[in-house]
């Protein structure tokens, strides 16, 4: 499993998200089929956000696996 995933709304937004996150969000559109679940966890999905009660498709929302960026060490950029 990856460690990172980056969770994309409607090609508009992205944020990266951890593995644990990732798994949620694949486990509830599993659970719903109205959310039009396509793909898998491991290699990337797609699936429609949903209204609070489940009847309405509100974003297409994309997650796709990534590798972790690594962290900013100050002495690798020294500030000009």
């Amino acid at each position: 499993m990856n460690d990172a995933y980056l969770l994309i709304r409607a090609g508009i937004t992205a944020d990266y998200i951890t593995a644990d996150q990732a798994q949620q969000l694949y486990d509830e559109a599993l659970d719903h089929p109205e959310s039009g679940l396509d793909g898998q966890l491991e290699s990337g999905f797609g699936f429609w956000s949903l209204s609070s009660d489940g009847t309405v498709r509100l974003v297409r929302c994309t997650v796709i696996p990534c590798a972790p960026i690594p962290a900013h060490r100050s002495d690798e950029h020294p500030a000009v």
